[in-house]
């Protein structure tokens, strides 16, 4: 189910983007490292656990002729919350919007959202499955472009995750703050 509504979401994302002169399709990588919060929230009694996040993604992007940008990723982020290796995978649907651009820097605000599978949680759900969630994602960054098709990129981004509920009528959220570090190739 996640899989065929993340599907569709790239179609229609992808049948919206225009040709013009001046854009560019890329590829890139990204790096990061930061923080987690988990919270668990069983009938209004609410509890959170920290742990250090880190993962990395895979990025196709389109730019438009003014630099703002849509971006697809495909994101996993690793942690260890209580003495547990925790690891969620998803697909990130972002805009980038470029604020006060200088020549070969685009300073940039990003909004987006991603749905996420939350793995090793079946034991947690009804149906045997892994643990659903929708992520909202903000951000701020800037672009260096070293050359004309290679870019640089470093910011700092929000994403905060809500699952669905478990069988134990407990609901889980992630908060992950990251440093981001990352590269883009246009063609």
């Amino acid at each position: 189910m996640l899989k065929k509504a993340a599907f569709s979401c790239l179609i229609i994302s992808a049948s919206s983007v225009s040709l013009a002169a001046d854009t560019a399709y890329y590829v890139g990588m990204d790096a990061f490292f930061g923080s987690q919060k988990q919270t668990y929230d069983a009938s209004g009694n609410e509890t959170s656990e920290s742990a250090s996040a880190g993962g990395g993604s895979i990025n196709l992007g389109y730019r438009f002729t003014d630099n703002d940008r849509f971006e697809v990723e495909f994101t996993k982020v690793e942690s260890e919350i209580d003495s547990d290796d925790t690891k969620m995978e998803g697909i990130d649907f972002d805009w980038s919007f470029v604020v006060l651009p200088q020549s070969s820097f685009y300073p940039y605000l990003e909004a987006g959202f991603g749905l996420y599978e939350y793995k090793q949680t079946k034991s947690l759900s009804d149906d045997n499955e892994n643990l659903g969630g929708i992520a909202i994602n903000f951000g701020f960054g800037a672009i260096y472009e070293l050359e004309k098709s290679i870019e640089l990129d470093a910011s700092y981004r929000f994403k905060g995750i809500g699952w669905e509920e478990t069988k134990f009528d407990q609901k889980i959220s992630n908060d992950i703050g990251k440093l981001v570090l990352g590269a883009r190739i246009l063609f």
